[in-house]
């Protein structure tokens, strides 16, 4: 069995997302959020949602 994993979205199309997420994160309303999710979680989530752009989100974390 093969552990290759196919490539969702090209490395580059991930990196060149950076400074557009980071534009927009500069700029979110809670500055500090101790406890919550930190940049790295925030990108992640926030490319991914982009990417399948979904009807509904549940956020279960609260």
């Amino acid at each position: 069995m093969s552990s290759f994993q196919p490539e969702l979205w090209p490395r580059k199309e991930i990196i060149d997302s950076l400074d557009e997420f980071l534009e927009i994160y500069g700029r979110r309303p809670i500055q500090e959020n101790r406890g919550g999710m930190a940049s790295p979680h925030s990108f992640a989530a926030w490319f991914i949602c982009r990417k399948i752009n979904p009807t509904h989100i549940v956020e279960s974390g609260v």
